[in-house]
């Protein structure tokens, strides 16, 4: 069975640019997959007219990766991780609310000093582009969600925004934000406020041991806000400190906030898998860390009783997911 792949870059140079979105088929993805060299090439391009067998009428969940990710870092990370949500690995996180996982790949990468000085330009024409994907006629899905990683965060409200900007009943369903490299005011930020009212779910997983987010983000956003008159920062990553709403906000009814606990020591690595290394006695680059991690998201979609492997998540969650721990906003 195939995994496929949406591609906002030239995945047959180490071109930086933003392209429209293409589909690839990774053919015979399952249990056996070798993801240390798994690669895409030009023979794996899905026909826009076979598109639409893959997306129209379902229910389809996006995996999108973060900054400094080269294309095959984003499929040997992105693809176990949809490989699991699909059913089509080992660990038993098949999502029953999604009838198509599909990973992204975007060109958050390059120079890495340079390029993140560049990110917020560089999502934001990916998420205008995704928006072109969603509202073309070859998709037409039932609904759609999200899981991110780290400047995935962007990638995914810019999405949202642009797409609602031409159709504002368009059937967004759960972002799940993790380690979301955008300041803790993002959702009610006037760039992305329309996303956040559209969305129905919006799931938020942080760490303060995010030792990333702790230094990269904090010095990089505010030499990016000195840069560029229209990027406003708080310099608080979302991932680190969690969500900071305004008074009256909409954003609380429909956001839950979960932190691993300091214990766990959940780094800016922990989240998703890294399929080029193996991490014995778990498959294709998953380790303990972030097998909890997709296990969560995969209980947050199917709205299940999340039970974590590492122990120290937080006292409070023992009443199960749901309510799981009280939001702290």
């Amino acid at each position: 069975m195939p995994l496929y792949f949406l591609s906002f870059r030239d995945i047959l140079t180490t071109s930086v640019g933003v392209t429209a979105g293409e589909v690839y088929s990774l053919p015979g993805a399952g249990p056996a997959t070798a993801w240390p060299t798994a690669r895409l090439a030009g023979a794996d391009w899905v026909p826009w007219a076979n598109v639409a067998n893959i997306f129209r009428g379902r229910r389809v969940c996006f995996v999108i990766h973060g900054f400094n990710v080269n294309t095959g870092a984003g499929i040997r990370s992105c693809g176990p991780m949809a490989q699991e949500f699909a059913g089509l690995g080992k660990l038993a996180m098949s999502v029953a609310a999604a009838d198509v996982v599909v990973p992204v790949l975007w060109p958050g990468d390059g120079l890495i000093g340079w390029s993140w000085f560049n990110a917020f330009h560089t999502a934001e024409t990916t998420g205008a582009r995704f928006a072109d994907f969603l509202l073309s006629s070859a998709v037409q899905a039932s609904e759609v969600s999200f899981v991110s990683h780290s400047l995935g965060a962007r990638v995914v409200l810019e999405t949202v925004a642009h797409t609602v900007a031409r159709r504002p009943d368009f059937p967004f369903d759960t972002a799940v934000l993790t380690a979301a490299a955008v300041d803790d005011n993002a959702l009610d930020s006037p760039d992305f406020a329309a996303a956040t009212k559209a969305l129905r779910r919006i799931v938020i997983l942080s760490s303060m041991k995010d030792d990333v987010l702790k230094n990269l983000f904090t010095i990089g956003s505010a030499v990016e806000g000195a840069l560029w008159w229209n990027y406003k920062t708080t310099t608080r990553a979302l991932g680190r400190f969690g969500p900071a709403f305004k008074a009256g906000s909409p954003g609380p009814a429909k956001t839950e906030w979960y932190e691993i606990k300091p214990g766990i020591g959940q780094d800016h690595g922990d989240y998703l898998p890294d399929g080029a290394k193996a991490v014995p006695p778990l498959p294709n680059g998953w380790s303990a860390k972030r097998q909890d991690v997709g296990e969560f998201c995969h209980d947050v979609f199917d709205a299940l009783a999340f039970t974590p492997n590492q122990k120290g998540w937080g006292a409070d969650h023992t009443a199960g997911f749901r309510p799981g721990w009280p939001p702290k906003f």
